[in-house]
């Protein structure tokens, strides 16, 4: 959200109005900005890269020719690790989460993807809470809330966040 609030800044004043007891997302850490690039890719699309990569390593490290094998085994090092790069992008990665908004105000959180399921909160969620979408089930989204609340919304209750799209209008 740090991009989309230093480009809107009617983020940072519906940050302002929203009640006390709803958990907001922190600004990113230097860490994080040093990994952004980690988020380029969804998770199955990093396992992709990592088995084209682990594929080449392979490739390079099977003796075509006896009088170049050295040269070539030397030059799998690099696949190697860009497989290991890949295969950590995908478990560190946060892709598989999308940045939403709750449209709707007093949207109850529950427990599971059903109208009957207990709500997770003692409050519902006001118009604005910041979520991340993290599984779409039919007509209901799970999500979380930035201090790791997880729970089951209705997938009208809630808009994605483009920032791209924003940045861009």
């Amino acid at each position: 959200f740090s991009a989309l609030e230093a480009r809107l800044p009617v983020v940072a004043w519906l940050r302002e109005r929203t009640p006390s007891w709803l958990p907001r997302p922190t600004a990113a850490g230097a860490l994080d900005s040093l990994l952004a690039w980690r988020n380029q890719l969804s998770a199955p699309q990093w396992h992709w890269a990592a088995a084209v990569a682990f594929a080449f390593a392979v490739l390079l490290l099977t003796p075509w020719a006896p009088q170049r094998v050295r040269p070539l085994r030397r030059l799998a090092i690099v696949p190697s690790a860009g497989c290991a790069i890949a295969l950590g992008a995908a478990a560190l990665g946060g892709a598989g989460t999308s940045a939403a908004v709750v449209l709707a105000d007093s949207a109850t959180l529950r427990s599971a993807d059903s109208h009957g399921a207990p709500p997770t909160l003692a409050h519902p969620l006001p118009a604005a809470a910041e979520v991340a979408v993290l599984e779409r089930r039919d007509a209901w989204l799970r999500i979380a809330l930035a201090d790791g609340t997880r729970g089951w919304l209705p997938a009208n209750a809630v808009a994605l966040v483009h920032p791209e799209a924003a940045a861009d209008g």
